[in-house]
């Protein structure tokens, strides 16, 4: 009996071995080798059992686990059995209680892993959908239910990743656009949008502020519609013909308000191609320079004109002079230079006062304006002294007729606000080229001349001659 009851437990792949049991078919200990064959925990060979890969490693881990929970509860059964039949009641209880206890626990471990991977699972796809792309995926499984559930997370995370790449892309851009519309439409110059044929789209604040214009009034429009009228056309050419050809322009425009006033305007104007290279719109930048070009202009004439009579001075005047004998010599025409100083003015300047002169030799400068063309100059130099300048004279005697004119006017009496006086003028002459092709030796001929004439009693103009005794040209009245 005993001999045929081992005979059974070794047929059913087990043996008592004290108060336990090892099952080798099924047992959690159970080993691949190299050559396909399997061995239990004692090293021993056993029966040949199918290859195992390391990929299938994980999940025949897991299966022998529950495997081995459920042979030991039918190793603790047929214990019982087996040590009931042999009367050892008390020993075959206890043997079956140890293995049904090993049973349970291999059982509830196994089943304690899978919902600790689950718990995992679970986590990460909560972090994915709270956008957390960085997250890890932990090493469930790689093969199996478990695998599966592994890759198909990982695929998830890369996706999101991709997205939220692309979603921070748009979200950097969308910023910089924002950015950059802000920065031109509280820029402190005026910006002005147009599309390729010069029509309005767009300007910002400043524009409005300094044109004062409304946006309503202004889209639409042909860029200049603000034209003052004063810009030569010229400008506009250089600017069309620069902005087409794909290069940026620069310049000064003096521009009409909405008011009717005039500002000046220092503008940047750009071409803007599309991404095919093909010119879609204009930017031009605009910076209000009227008081720069003010002060500059005040400058200028500060340095260039008479402070009381508002002529132009010795300096402007050599100037101008340089350009008319230039031009002369290119035209065959003559240059004629009246040199002038007022008689008695030095005694209405003692007798009434510095007021009173500044008040007649402004008097005087507003008739020298009207004795001559718009062509010609009239300057003050110095004191009571004036020059006019007379350009495309074809003889002496449109000179000659001037002079007298300016006699004449100059002899007629001024009222002042200290009372009426009554002046005259002195006149020489320099004709070029005949007396002089420079400047300044006109400018010393015909200053002698009128040496002469007051020499010869005021109030008469005179022509330079070498020899005064031998060319005694002169005007007396």
């Amino acid at each position: 009996m005993g001999r045929s009851r081992w005979a059974l437990g070794e047929r059913l792949g087990w043996r008592r071995m004290g108060l336990g049991c090892e099952c080798w078919p099924l047992g959690a200990a159970m080993t691949p080798t190299e050559g396909g064959t399997t061995t239990a925990g004692n090293g021993k060979s056993g029966v040949a059992a199918p290859t195992t890969n390391r990929a299938d490693a994980a999940p025949t881990a897991q299966f022998g686990t529950v495997i081995s929970g459920a042979v030991a509860c039918a190793c603790a059964i047929t214990s019982w059995v087996i040590a009931a039949s042999a009367g050892s009641v008390m020993t075959s209880a206890l043997l079956a209680g140890l293995s049904l206890g090993a049973g349970l626990l291999c059982w509830r471990a196994w089943q304690g892993e899978q919902e600790e991977r689950l718990r995992q699972v679970a986590t990460v796809i909560r972090q994915i959908a709270a956008g957390d792309v960085g997250v890890v995926i932990p090493p469930v499984a790689r093969a199996g239910g478990f695998g599966e559930i592994t890759r198909a997370l990982e695929a998830l995370r890369e996706t999101a990743e991709r997205g939220a790449l692309s979603l921070a892309e748009r979200d950097r851009l969308e910023q910089q656009l924002r950015m950059l519309w802000l920065a031109v439409a509280h820029s402190p110059a005026s910006i002005q949008i147009t599309d390729a044929n010069g029509i309005i789209e767009y300007v910002n604040s400043k524009f409005i502020e300094v044109s004062g214009y409304d946006s309503s009034e202004v889209i639409g429009k042909k860029a200049g519609f603000h034209k003052s009228g004063r810009t030569p056309p010229e400008v506009y050419n250089d600017l069309w013909q620069t902005i087409l050809s794909g290069e940026e322009w620069q310049g000064e425009f003096y521009n009409r308000r909405k008011d009717g006033s005039f500002f000046w305007e220092r503008t940047l104007v750009a071409p803007i191609r599309a991404a095919d290279g093909v010119l879609r719109h204009f930017i031009a930048i605009k910076e209000d320079v009227t008081e720069r070009k003010d002060q500059e202009i005040r400058i200028w004439q500060r340095a260039h004109f008479d402070a009381l009579t508002d002529l132009p001075n010795r300096v402007l005047f050599e100037d101008r002079m340089t350009l008319a004998l230039a031009r002369a010599r290119r035209t065959g025409r003559a240059v004629a230079l009246l040199y002038l100083d007022l008689d008695q003015f030095k005694q209405v300047n003692d007798t009434l006062g510095h007021d009173a002169g500044d008040a007649l030799l402004q008097e005087a400068s507003t008739r020298l304006r009207r004795c001559v063309r718009e062509i010609d100059t009239v300057s003050r130099v110095g004191g009571d002294e004036f020059i006019l300048l007379l350009t495309d004279i074809a003889r002496d005697g449109e000179a000659a007729d001037i002079a007298h004119r300016v006699i004449r006017d100059m002899r007629t009496p001024f009222a002042l606000a200290a009372g009426t006086v009554e002046i005259g003028a002195s006149i020489g002459i320099a004709m070029f080229p005949r007396d002089g092709d420079q400047p300044g030796l006109l400018l010393k001929n015909a200053d002698m001349a009128m040496y002469w004439s007051k020499r010869g009693g005021r109030n008469t103009y005179r022509f330079f001659s070498p020899n005064p005794d031998d060319h005694l040209d002169y005007y007396s009245d």
